[in-house]
């Protein structure tokens, strides 16, 4: 089995019917790693971008956690179903008015913004230390999830075909896509059920970057390590030059002074070799390392 030595991100494009995990299972039948976690799930029936953290990258795992996600979604109206997709039985609803396009591009328009949204009962949420699905599986009962703050950035509708919608969003982390299709569906008063759904980008990143995991695994070591994406590329801070002395201070965990005009995170560099070192947090111009790589 090939060790991967590199450190960095590897952009999966994730075939439907796997889990994230199982996704990293796959990869490491065949290579090993001294870590590699994902970034954030995809529900089993999902496709689209799945973010791998590789080796070191796994210690800024929670900047792209933090990310804008967007996605594509099939919305099928007329249905309901427990899980709000289609990963359990569906149920029709009946005696409904069918919505025109103009309805639905109002009702649509109307969840753009911040708001509180109640995550999906069968869902990885903790309830008193306990993942809801489990008490689902288990004990075939829903926890009460409380609301959570989203934001939606943007909603478009990209098709409608009655019982069929499509759209395009882009969310806050922390958003449930299915979630949404349960939120449309009772406000158009049809019922609705996520159908397909596809990750195109979190934060910077894009499907178009990413490989079909049957590709990743027919390659060797060198061809895969030569798509794994530098740490610091993926992350969308602005960068920050010290000089060699500062440099080793930042990397001895020491603070840096520097100018009082900055504030927030930064990716940091050593000035004369372009080196990335970590991410620090400007306060007060004084620089503060968070995550430094050794």
């Amino acid at each position: 089995m090939e060790k991967i030595e590199k450190s960095g991100f590897l952009l999966v494009d994730k075939p439907p019917n796997l889990t994230s995990r199982e996704v990293i299972d796959r990869l490491k039948e065949k290579f090993s790693f001294e870590k590699i976690g994902h970034t954030g799930t995809l529900d089993p029936f999902a496709t689209g971008l799945l973010v791998l953290a590789i080796n070191k990258a796994t210690r800024f795992v929670e900047y792209l956690q933090k990310e804008k996600k967007a996605y594509q979604a099939l919305l099928e109206l007329g249905k309901i179903s427990f899980s709000y997709d289609i990963e359990m039985p569906t149920m029709y609803v009946h005696n409904l008015k069918v919505p025109r396009k103009e309805e639905v591009e109002k009702i649509l328009s109307q969840f753009k913004g911040k708001q509180n949204q109640i995550p999906p009962e069968i869902s990885a949420k903790r309830v008193k230390g306990r993942r809801a699905y489990e008490v689902f599986r288990k004990e075939r009962k829903l926890l009460k999830l409380k609301p959570k703050e989203i934001e939606i950035y943007e909603i478009i509708l990209l098709d409608y075909n009655f019982p069929y919608l499509s759209l395009y969003t882009l969310v806050s982390s922390g958003t449930y896509i299915r979630a949404l299709a349960r939120d449309i569906g009772k406000a158009l008063k049809t019922g609705a059920i996520l159908k397909d759904l596809r990750r195109v980008s979190i934060g910077s990143l894009s499907i178009s970057q990413a490989k079909p995991l049957n590709e990743l695994l027919s390659l060797n070591k060198k061809e895969l390590e030569d798509l794994i994406m530098p740490i610091d590329q993926a992350l969308s801070f602005e960068p920050y030059f010290l000089s060699k002395k500062d440099a080793k201070k930042f990397l001895n965990g020491n603070k840096v002074f520097v100018s009082n005009k900055l504030s927030g995170l930064f990716k940091v560099y050593e000035k004369d070799k372009k080196t990335f070192l970590g991410v620090a947090k400007i306060v007060s111009g004084c620089l503060y390392p968070i995550k430094v790589l050794k």
